[in-house]
């Protein structure tokens, strides 16, 4: 019979892999919109650069705590992998508060700004009330709890954000199927923070910590698949130059 906890060190190792697809597809994003700066521009070339170093960074940050933990056989509750992911986080919600206040300065109403904010209250608010519970449960008080709290609610706040691209699946166009990859692969993110916050109180990885690491790694594989659609969809459209040759040949 297969030892669950047996499978933490292969599961690390694809969560890692995945990150690093999604990672390169986030940099080619980047690369392909400076090759061609009429493809994608204003407010959309600043959303998808912020995204793209977020995602980076995360990978990094998976890197670094696989190495740490798998290779090195090293593990500390707050180390160089949680700068990394911070970091990422960072960048990520600023991608997306950028993309939301686009929306509702371009396009809001009351209406979906207090759906958005009740959405936020009740998440957010779940959320702490989650922690604090297992905290209570096991009585775990660990130089790790500033970071209990802080990626669940990052990753509430994210996901939160996201969903304006939902409210305004209308008003984003060609870009809905990119946004909508994103907004389940943060849901997915959000759900490994949960997991990996009970699993790691408990100090048993398990059933919980297996479904943790494929939230996150299919969270990583959506990521990747939207990028690769944003590259696909950059390659195909004509830049300024592209465009004034089409015409001359016309």
């Amino acid at each position: 019979m297969v030892d669950i906890n047996s499978l933490q060190g292969p599961l690390y190792g694809v969560t890692l892999i995945v990150a690093l697809f999604a990672a390169f597809f986030g940099i080619r994003v980047v690369d392909k919109m400076a090759a061609k700066k009429t493809a994608v521009q204003g407010k959309g070339r600043i959303i998808f650069s912020f995204l793209a170093f977020g995602y980076a960074l995360f990978a990094l940050g998976e890197l670094a705590f696989y190495l740490l933990f798998d290779v090195f056989s090293q593990f500390t509750e707050a180390d160089m992998p949680d700068f990394y992911w911070i970091s990422g986080t960072i960048f990520m919600f600023m991608g997306f508060l950028i993309f939301t206040i686009s929306m509702f300065k371009n396009h809001g109403d009351a209406k979906k700004a207090g759906f958005l904010f009740i959405l936020g209250i009740i998440i957010l608010g779940g959320i702490i009330f989650f922690v604090n519970t297992i905290h209570s449960t096991t009585g775990n008080v660990t130089e790790s709890v500033f970071l209990n709290y802080y990626y669940p609610i990052m990753s509430a706040l994210i996901l939160i954000l996201s969903v304006s691209a939902l409210i305004f699946m209308d008003k984003v166009g060609e870009y809905k199927n990119i946004f909508l990859y994103l907004m389940v692969a943060n849901l997915g993110s959000l759900i490994g923070d949960i997991l990996y916050v009970i699993y790691t109180n408990m100090d048993n990885y398990g059933l919980i910590g297996i479904v943790s690491d494929l939230s996150y790694i299919i969270a990583y594989g959506l990521v990747a698949i939207a990028f690769m659609k944003l590259v696909s969809m950059i390659k195909r459209i004509p830049n300024q130059q592209e465009q004034t040759m089409h015409k001359i040949k016309r």
